[in-house]
């Protein structure tokens, strides 16, 4: 018998499990007319469905044949809102087995659709044959629910228990507060023997209606214990949408994570599941092809021998990134490990993209610069839990040089970045430098910003009825990684058709693109255009924002949960001179404004200033910072109000 067999679990005592009961806010099979009857949600009228309520319950369990089991109970109950909401009435209850052809296993799955008819409550039971047992891949499967005369404005509700055996896993599921449909009220209930020793992990940002915990007293086979007893619960909980400006879903919606870090048994042995940030770093770095990238340099050697003639270490490092960015690219697949040798990798000419990083490293290492890797999770995988080593939380490699006290920090499966700045999906808040001795976090915090700069000039003549001109359009950071990616996946010249779609009623001749392969500089474009514009007449009214006006705000929400998070800063100008058609005065123009967030957040200026024969437009938005709190939104979202006040105002001409 494993020594994890000797603890022995067991249910929960009868008058504990009688307690819980009296707690529950509704019982399984008491549907009212009144939630049958419901036609929208009062919190929220969008809504094409609801969860009117969830309970979890967790305890432990032991058998002599599986041994420790994490038990698991759900009961829910959803309302149908809009016809949209009828694929609700699915529901996939994930599986999966251990690598001894244990399993999860549900126990006393149930379910119900309720709906009126004839002003009668009716009910229709979940069947055998609306139960689907399915193989996804590998050793994962789900057992799928479709239930029976769902409609709208049905009421539907299902239970079941899942047995957990550890050797399938030793965390229970996470528990979800929060989904895609709002979540009326959402409870969890677990009973964890004093020997488990678990971190309850907690994400998100909405309030606890209840929050408690206490003792128990529990039998573990013929010895008796104590058991902490937690009880949580939110109410009125919206339901999440992936809104603008955030990372990863897992960053902010609501929900509960485990991770065990020991077991002490009744033996009074101890067995550790955590480990240490320095363990993972030689558990990584001694993983098949990850060190051996570092060891195999031959296919490198004639490039190694160049670069050790650079005398500039920054040119040094320049080239090696430009190297390897030229003759590996990135396959598209991510993973913290590196799955095929690193020769294969470059023979092959692709890979993925923490492969093409090791090799980078290898050049580095191989010509005298102290380089290693960086793990990471990218945003859409979600931030890592710095209190919790475990490479499961990764996904990625980048490298990184140590220079001067610096970290200059790479991914060479972009080919259009460059040494110290980072592809988007890499700023994800921390990653962890791997060595064998003195790993450590390091900030990955954007070092470039989004920058876009417009000269502009233009000519208004008023016997054609048109705004002639031309402008030059400057874009550097993140602004012009993203223009290079555009032109990369749709060509030049689908670039300029959607550049004039954009702008319909601009006549575009002699289009010029520049610096578009030119990593070190700004992407530029240039061009004349020519649009009809009421400019003929004795008054004119124009707005001076020809180009590169904020035409709504992209802060349309009243308040909200979330932090804003932009990526990277911004700085975004305008200039333009306009000239004055002969026989025209300014009669009046915009006012000019100059607006600060607090702590040197952002500011805007815009600036109108007039001559005898020209008027000068400056506009100017600058953001220091990516990250707003919640707190900071109404802010933010009060800037951009002024600022496409001001870009929407015009100024007016007047016949001498």
């Amino acid at each position: 018998m494993k020594i994890i067999q000797l603890l022995v679990l067991c249910c929960l005592l009868s008058n504990t499990l009688a307690a819980q009961e009296k707690e529950m806010k509704t019982k399984y099979g008491k549907v009212t007319e009144e939630e049958v009857k419901m036609q929208y949600y009062s919190k929220d009228s969008s809504a094409e469905a609801v969860v009117l309520y969830e309970q979890g319950e967790i305890w432990f369990d032991y058998d002599n044949l599986s041994g420790v089991k994490i038990m698991f109970s759900y009961f829910g109950r959803i309302k149908i809102l809009k016809k949209s909401g009828l694929d609700r009435g699915i529901i996939k209850i994930p599986l999966f087995q251990g690598s001894f052809d244990e399993r999860e296993l549900l126990r006393n799955l149930d379910g119900c659709t309720y709906n009126m008819e004839n002003g009668k409550m009716v009910t229709s039971k979940l069947t055998k044959e609306s139960i689907f047992h399915e193989h996804i891949v590998d050793k994962r499967y789900q057992d799928k629910l479709s239930f029976p005369n769902l409609k709208e404005g049905s009421v539907f509700e299902y239970r079941y228990t899942k047995e957990t055996p550890f050797s399938v896993n030793i965390t229970p599921d996470s528990w979800f507060f929060q989904g895609s449909i709002p979540v009326q009220w959402s409870e969890l209930n677990m009973i964890i023997p004093q020997n488990f020793n678990y971190r309850i992990l907690k994400g998100g940002y909405l309030p606890f209606i209840s929050n408690t915990q206490g003792t128990i007293g529990i039998k573990l086979g013929s010895w008796e214990t104590i058991g902490t007893n937690h009880h949580m619960a939110v109410k009125y909980a919206p339901a999440f949408h992936d809104e603008a400006y955030v990372t990863s879903k897992r960053d902010y919606i609501s929900r509960i994570d485990f991770e065990l870090t020991s077991i002490e048994f009744p033996d009074k042995s101890k067995k550790n599941y955590t480990d240490t940030w320095d363990n993972l770093s030689k558990t990584l770095l001694k993983s098949e092809h990850y060190n051996e990238a570092f060891r195999r340099t031959g296919f490198l050697s004639s490039i190694i021998q160049e670069l050790k003639g650079v005398k500039d270490t920054t040119e040094k490092i320049k080239r090696a990134f430009e190297y390897v960015t030229k003759n590996v690219q990135w396959n598209n697949k991510v993973s913290v490990y590196a799955h095929t040798d690193a020769k294969m990798v470059f023979d092959n000419k692709t890979g993925t993209a923490t492969e093409i990083n090791l090799i980078l490293i290898s050049l580095l290492k191989a010509i005298g610069l102290e380089a290693n890797p960086v793990i990471l999770s990218t945003r859409g995988n979600g931030k890592i839990n710095e209190l919790y080593p475990s490479l499961e939380q990764f996904n990625y490699t980048i490298a990184c040089v140590s220079l001067k006290g610096n970290d200059i920090l790479m991914d060479a499966s972009d080919p259009f970045t460059k040494p110290g700045m980072l592809p988007e999906h890499c700023l994800s808040g921390t990653g962890r430098l791997i060595k064998e001795e003195g790993s450590r976090f390091v900030s990955l915090i954007p070092t470039e910003k989004n920058m876009r700069f417009e000269m502009l000039t233009a000519s208004l003549n008023t016997s054609s009825g048109e705004i002639t001109g031309s402008t030059v359009i400057s874009k550097g950071g993140y602004e012009a990684h993203e223009m290079r990616e555009a032109i990369k996946e749709q060509g030049e010249s689908n670039l300029l058709k959607d550049f004039k779609k954009a702008n319909a009623e601009w006549k575009i001749e002699n289009f010029k693109l520049e610096n578009k392969d030119n990593i070190s500089e700004s992407v530029k474009l240039s061009f004349d255009f020519h649009f009809p514009e009421n400019v003929s007449s004795g008054t004119i009214y124009l707005n001076p924002m020809l180009s590169g006006r904020v035409e709504s705000n992209p802060f349309t929400e009243q308040t909200r949960i979330y932090p804003v998070d932009l990526t990277a800063a911004s700085d975004n100008a305008y200039m333009a001179t306009i000239k004055i058609p002969e026989g025209y005065v300014v009669d009046e123009i915009p006012k000019p404004a100059t607006v600060a967030l607090p702590d040197n957040l952002g500011k805007f200026t815009y600036i109108i200033n007039t001559s005898a024969d020209a008027i000068k437009i400056s506009s100017r938005i600058t953001l220091n910072e990516f990250y707003f709190a919640a707190e900071e939104y109404e802010l933010l979202r009060n800037f951009y109000d002024l600022i496409v006040q001001k870009h929407t105002e015009q100024l007016v001409l007047k016949k001498k």
